[in-house]
């Protein structure tokens, strides 16, 4: 299901999922993971995913690990919620991050993802790209020591944000090449486009100009995804 998932086959996902969370923890919040996955590309469908993390959480009683994964889940959805402006959720967002912090045994492979989250949230709901930083870089070394390129793709990306927050060009220009090419690395395909967007945004004119054309080729590609780079097409 990984492949489907770098590709944005998200329905595809949900199908091969849908029987088994009626009765499955580990398929319920995967199934909710995947809805709030989707909802941040296609800004779309909060309602459903949030329902699916709600029915997980129901399923997953007394897992730890698992109830965990959920909380984690709802940081992202309202997260993202918020910074799209669909509806204010930030304190619901900042909750979720405790708890999901409170229940993720130690050892929990889940934690990069959860730390990279708490980025997010600093950077953006509580406008301090320097404080966020930190969580982006641990986020990255996790990544880094767990050959996870997807993660190390999207920790880049921030870490680009920050820099280019303070206008530090060089840098961000860097953090977002190296999203690109981890990327491009692990086949994250419907992840190409935003990191293209990214580096285009501190590049010289003329490559900068190359960069878009070559993601709104991306996104058209995808069906308009994501949505906040349609401008692009």
């Amino acid at each position: 299901m990984n492949r489907l998932r770098l590709r944005g086959c998200w329905d595809e996902i949900v199908g091969l999922l849908v029987d088994g969370a009626q009765h499955t923890p580990g398929d319920a919040v995967e199934l909710g993971a995947t809805l709030v996955e989707k909802s941040t590309y296609t800004l779309d469908g909060w309602a459903l995913a949030e329902d699916a993390l709600r029915q997980a959480e129901q399923l997953a009683e007394d897992d730890r690990q698992l109830v965990g994964a959920v909380h984690s889940e709802r940081a992202l959805l309202y997260w993202a919620m918020t910074r799209h402006r669909v509806e204010d959720r930030g304190a619901d967002a900042r909750t979720a991050l405790a708890m999901a912090e409170e229940y993720l045994p130690l050892h929990s492979p889940r934690r990069r993802t959860l730390t990279f989250r708490r980025g997010l949230v600093v950077e953006y709901l509580d406008a301090d790209p320097a404080g966020a930083v930190p969580h982006y870089e641990a986020a990255r070394q996790a990544a880094r020591d767990g050959r996870d390129e997807l993660l190390a793709s999207l920790s880049w990306r921030q870490l680009g944000s920050c820099a280019q927050a303070v206008d530090d060009v060089a840098t961000a220009a860097e953090a977002y090449r190296e999203a690109l090419r981890a990327a491009t690395s692990a086949g994250y395909l419907v992840g190409l486009a935003p990191a293209l967007a990214a580096l285009a945004e501190v590049a010289a004119p003329e490559e900068a100009d190359r960069l878009r054309s070559e993601a709104g080729r991306l996104v058209s590609a995808f069906d308009g995804l994501p949505v906040w780079l349609a401008h692009l097409t």
